[in-house]
């Protein structure tokens, strides 16, 4: 692939956005990828410079540029840091921007010096507390240090969220200014009710045979901390009057934990894992589904974020099992489709699971409300618009 961007007007403003990861398999790449999508179509010149794990990635228009690295335990993110850099060095100019998160600000000092590269720090999340050095190292290295060194000479700032903009204040006393706020956002062309998806559960009295079991969803990464493990032991503890399938769409280092979790629970059958699922083949299976649910537990990582899947599940019209969570309440406290759980408990899954089956057949209206309500305030290009905004006033070009 051409190592220049050439896409669009040639005059027009330049941006590069760092990720130093396997950009090709990330269970959220959607972010990034509806972003410069968005950021391209309003006359942007955008690329994202990343890894991939495999030679036949899709670069998804010319929107991405891959980074050569190597499979190395640990050295892989600092090796994709460095090749993301000398890739810059070449094909940068004065006056682009380089937007990053704060892995890559590593690479500060080395632009700094570069003449007029403005750097825009985007923070998406706070790490999550998992146990072992390896965790440790990775917060330290990835997260603390750099944000500590570097985090003040960035231009300007964005974050996922307002609380998570007050939670890096708490943590590292830095007032970063100027900066913007631009949310998870869903992609209503591509997630849309499926015209040929199932009827919904019959409330009239058929044989059983011809009752087709309600269907749960779930689709994301697979980490403990995810709550997936309380709604399996509900699941496990609830005597439902119906037939029940659980489907879990994705990947995740816990992934194996979880499957054998079904096993010892004795609802291996009631539970199926598909793997990872491509982004653009995600809403198939969703629409699918009778229900979806979103069980993340009240976490620090949690309670700062933008739920992403929420907003997908109700631009398809699911109905939809949700946690009391602050950031599922930001978003969705007014939305009659929601069955809000209690709290946090396996019981209260299992009960959440059995309302939202007696609400199987709310009235559409009330679906349709839900994806209106996402289109109007979370489409991807009400989120670009936010951050086309602070680039284009707070760097000067």
């Amino acid at each position: 692939m051409d190592k220049t961007i050439t896409p669009g007007n040639p005059s027009a403003r330049r941006a590069f956005w760092l990720i130093p990861d396997r950009f090709d398999t990330r269970q959220d790449k959607s972010s990034w990828l509806e972003m410069a999508r968005r950021l391209a179509e309003s006359g942007w010149n955008i690329r994202i410079v990343a890894a991939r794990s495999s030679a036949q990635a899709s670069d998804y228009a010319g929107l991405v540029y891959y980074v050569p690295t190597f499979n190395v335990p640990f050295f892989f993110r600092w090796i994709t840091i460095w090749n993301s850099y000398r890739y810059l060095r070449e094909t940068s100019r004065a006056g682009d921007i380089i937007i990053m998160n704060e892995d890559s600000l590593w690479v500060v000092p080395l632009l700094k010096k570069m003449e007029r590269r403005f750097v825009h720090l985007d923070i998406r999340t706070v790490p999550v507390v998992l146990p072992g050095v390896k965790k440790w190292l990775d917060r330290l290295l990835f997260w603390r240090a750099p944000i500590r060194l570097f985090g003040r000479q960035a231009e300007s700032y964005s974050f996922i969220t307002e609380p998570l903009r007050q939670e890096f204040e708490r943590q590292f006393g830095l007032g970063l200014t100027p900066y913007c706020i631009w949310q998870s956002g869903v992609n209503t062309e591509l997630f849309k009710p499926d015209a040929c998806d199932r009827e919904p559960v019959s409330t009239t009295q058929v044989p059983d045979s011809e009752v087709h079991p309600f269907n749960l969803f779930y689709h994301g990464g697979l980490l403990k901390t995810q709550g997936i493990d309380l709604v399996l032991h509900g699941i496990a503890q609830t005597n439902f009057p119906f037939e029940l399938r659980f489907t879990i769409v994705g990947d995740g280092p816990d992934r194996e934990w979880l499957e054998k979790l079904t096993t010892d629970l004795g609802i291996s059958h009631l539970v199926r894992f598909t793997g990872f699922v491509p982004y653009e083949q995600v809403v198939h299976a969703l629409n699918q589904a009778d229900c979806c649910i979103c069980p993340l537990p009240d976490l620090p990582e949690w309670r700062v974020s933008s739920p992403l899947k929420v907003l997908e599940y109700l631009a398809c019209e699911k109905p939809v099992i949700l946690t009391p969570l602050a950031a599922h309440r930001d978003v969705a406290a007014e939305l009659n489709s929601v069955t809000w759980t209690r709290d946090y408990s396996p019981a209260a899954f299992g009960d959440a699971i059995r309302c939202a089956w007696q609400s199987r057949n709310m009235d559409t209206s009330v679906l349709r409300a839900g994806r209106q309500y996402v289109t109007d305030n979370f489409e991807w290009a009400v989120q670009a618009n936010k951050l086309e905004r602070l680039l284009s006033n707070a760097i000067p070009a």
